[in-house]
């Protein structure tokens, strides 16, 4: 009797343990936005004789980039056509908070986006409004970098030909006077001036002195330097830790960095010791322990130790991500894990990047997804398949946009003539001409730098399985008490033998 009475108690109780891991996105998470957008409504009063409305981009700041193009007769030289463009940005609630007045602007980056029109660039923050002056140039065709959003708190600035920086208020942090600078890298930013390179700090100093004939930003604490035609490194001090002695030199990861000398390719460490002697044709850095190294056109992984973890059998190899990586022979595609095992067979047209926990796979023009197994999470049935974004990706199957969640069920039909992925918690679909905004109720920001409760998962899928889960351990320890109890009362109104 007491055995019947635990195990009927019981297995509710169970049940409900394990609806804990089984808790994700809903289909009725998924809500839309009303009313629709109709992008019309926002043009600049003119006529055109023919308008295509861009793809959106994904939300970023809680703003999402929305444009169009339009080609109308030139109204002095009527045999030409004048093409325009317009950009803005649209908020979580579907308002035009940036009309579409830029000729070009890019995305959000620690609350700053850079705008173009006339030729000019200036930077606006959130609400629409100008930080910085329409006055900074267009970049040149030697620029030192393509990056103008906001990195580490600070943009590059072009002015009469001279680069400088701005911080997060658009406030001139360093004054233009370079003939070239990248962008912000763990604190510093390589700059170049008649021909000589060094690094100025975040409060615009002259750190380390412009006397290298070239220089990489700055990674694991450490930045390739070239002086009379041979690489070294030096550490953030300005202190050359490995002597310019190589031919070539790639970024430091994990503790090694790539060096090429009289062709042959091998490993320093961060003493300038060499590591790895140069017995390959090429190498890429470490990556979660493992380096990808190519001997005659036969390519594998090596670990810190020089020991070929995945022989050298193909012809081309991606690095690990999640513990697995990419291989291809003879044009076809699949994966293996650290110890050099299959976990796909090599055999698909192509195939993705861990993220999360999943792969995309693609064969005969149809993709599906793969779990760190090798198993498939979703079959080859769909055209398309994005990258995951906050536990969804968007598919798409014969034009029609939809999406699903990391167990391949689909939470958004497949009725979008377009989507975005989901960021911040909103993607923005198009359907019979029109935008709609679709939120995920679901979606549990990250915390914001300083924040001090922890949440550094953000939105992963432990993460959201974690949002509630307080809620269901006392539900749980409920349904546990009240078995208790009853198994008490039984005890009570048994008879006595």
């Amino acid at each position: 009797m007491k055995k019947t009475v635990f195990a009927f108690i019981a297995a509710p109780v169970m049940a409900m343990l394990f609806s804990l891991t089984a808790w994700g996105i809903q289909p009725e998470d998924i809500v839309t936005v009303e009313p629709t957008i109709d992008l019309h409504e926002f043009l600049p009063e003119k006529s055109y004789e023919s308008l295509n409305f861009l793809e959106p981009e994904p939300f970023s700041d809680g703003l999402a980039k929305v444009g169009y193009l339009g080609s109308r007769n030139d109204p002095v030289n009527k045999t030409a056509i004048v093409v325009e463009s317009g950009y803005g940005f649209i908020d979580t609630a579907g308002n035009m908070v940036v009309p579409m007045i830029y000729d070009a602007a890019g995305s959000f980056s620690e609350g700053l986006a850079w705008v173009k029109k006339d030729g000019k660039r200036g930077y606006i923050d959130t609400q629409g409004n100008a930080v910085t002056p329409l006055i900074y140039d267009e970049e040149d065709e030697y620029s030192y970098s393509e990056t103008w959003e906001v990195t580490e708190g600070f943009a590059r600035i072009r002015l009469d030909w001279q680069y400088g920086f701005i911080d997060a208020t658009g406030k001139v942090a360093v004054e233009p006077a370079y003939d070239g600078a990248s962008v912000f890298s763990e604190g510093f930013a390589a700059v170049y001036k008649n021909g000589r390179y060094g690094f100025i700090d975040t409060l615009g100093n002259l750190a380390i002195p412009l006397e290298y004939d070239w220089a990489s930003s700055f990674s694991d604490g450490f930045a390739t330097v070239q002086k009379d035609g041979r690489y070294g490194f030096i550490d953030t001090t300005g202190k050359l830790v490995v002597p310019n002695i190589y031919d070539d030199a790639i970024m430091f990861s994990e503790g090694l960095a790539p060096v090429i000398k009289d062709g042959w390719c091998g490993f320093v460490d961060t003493a300038g010791r060499v590591a790895i002697p140069f017995d390959y044709y090429d190498v890429r850095p470490f990556y979660e322990g493992y380096a990808a190294v190519n001997i005659e056109g036969n390519c594998g992984f090596i670990n810190t130790a020089n020991k070929v973890v995945v022989p050298l059998t193909y012809d081309t190899v991606d690095r690990f991500y999640e513990g697995r990586a990419a291989v291809r022979k003879d044009e076809k595609c699949g994966f293996v894990n650290t110890t050099g095992a299959v976990i796909l067979p090599v055999e698909y047209e192509n195939v993705g990047s861990f993220k999360d926990g999943l792969a995309v796979v693609g064969n005969d023009g149809k993709c599906g997804l793969i779990n760190r197994e090798g198993n498939f999470v979703v079959p080859l049935i769909y055209d398309d398949i994005s990258e995951f974004c906050g536990e969804l990706a968007a598919v798409n199957n014969d034009c029609k946009w939809g999406f699903i969640d990391t167990g391949g069920n689909v939470v958004a039909a497949l009725e979008y003539d377009f989507a975005t992925a989901f960021n911040e918690g909103y993607a923005l679909v198009q359907q019979n001409g029109r935008w709609s905004l679709l939120q995920n109720t679901a979606y549990v920001a990250p915390a914001k730098s300083g924040d001090t409760e922890n949440t550094d998962e953000g939105d992963t899928p432990a993460a959201r399985s974690g949002s509630g889960i307080y809620l269901w351990i006392g539900l749980a320890a409920a349904v546990i008490l009240l078995a208790a109890v009853i198994i008490i009362l039984m005890r009570k109104k048994a008879p006595k033998k």
